[in-house]
């Protein structure tokens, strides 16, 4: 089932960069929403806000080990829990698919324009919203067995 929800989003977001990929011109945008959301289409050759562009092999290497970290995580710390298991999901196919970006054309493909914050792609979301879950829930777990400890 996760195995399934990861190929899922993995896919959505490949198609979707396909799709901008191929109709639309570098810099083009396209109004999907007036005045909340665009697409325009950019390359970034670098992480978050563009930061260390035009580093790709350092980036491809950066961005690989950091994937393997995490499934090492995963299943040393987190092997069977469900909701866990759908952040590390998410998080992933938003990882692998930007890892793909950057080892077929050597930059990651942006789109999704708010207007107040760099362009960015639905694998960005992904890994924002995976690793938003797997703090909250990590947090949620502390606390809990703070909790316990202080009924004891």
């Amino acid at each position: 089932m996760i195995y399934i929800f990861f190929l899922a989003l993995l896919l959505l977001d490949r198609l979707s960069k396909y799709y901008i990929n191929n109709n639309f011109v570098l810099g083009e945008s396209e109004i999907i929403l007036e005045g909340v959301l665009q697409f325009t289409y950019v390359r970034n050759t670098g992480i978050a806000f563009g930061l260390l562009a035009g580093r790709g092999w350092i980036l491809i290497l950066l961005q690989a080990f950091v994937i393997v970290l995490l499934l090492i995580l995963k299943l040393r710390f987190f092997p069977s829990e469900m909701l866990i298991n759908l952040c590390f999901a998410v998080l992933l196919a938003g990882a692998v698919s930007n890892l793909l970006d950057r080892i077929l054309y050597g930059y990651v493909i942006d789109f999704l324009d708010i207007g107040i914050w760099p362009v960015f792609n639905l694998a960005d979301v992904f890994i924002v919203a995976g690793a938003a879950g797997l703090i909250i829930l990590v947090l949620r777990e502390e606390f809990r067995a703070i909790a316990r400890k202080d009924s004891s």
